[in-house]
């Protein structure tokens, strides 16, 4: 470069060095940055990874949670028919109770019954000797 009158050559060329060495230490400090930035580019790459693969699996167990669900509100229903049948047999066996206890009440009553409660007794007393 020309030198600006009333300049020292050495000034001058002292002054390029300085700047080229900023220069240098700056390129130096922007590739470091660089660095540092593509590695943490890179860490954050390697977690999207990592979370995409654990979504991934998240996904499958929510679809087993799912069908698990369904089976199990299948198996409730099934359970719910089944306890409605168990309530109608006990309704059921219920008034076959009822009925045969009014038929018991019934043949109590009867002559029938009472003229044979001595025999019955004597014929029990002697089935437990």
């Amino acid at each position: 470069m020309p030198s600006a009158p009333g300049e020292e050559p050495g000034l001058l060329a002292e002054a390029y060095e300085r700047r080229d060495a900023q220069l240098y230490e700056a390129r130096s400090a922007l590739a470091e940055s660089v660095a540092a930035l593509e590695r943490e580019l890179e860490r954050r790459h390697e977690e999207a990874d990592a979370l995409r693969v654990e979504v991934a699996a998240l996904r499958g167990e929510l679809g087993g949670a799912r069908e698990h669900a369904g089976n199990l509100t299948a198996e409730v229903e099934k359970q719910g028919r089944l306890v409605g049948q168990l309530r109608e047999e006990v309704a059921r066996l219920a008034g076959e109770l009822r009925a045969s206890q009014e038929m018991i009440a019934t043949l109590r009553g009867m002559k029938v019954v009472r003229w044979t409660a001595a025999p019955r007794k004597a014929v029990h007393r002697l089935r437990r000797r």
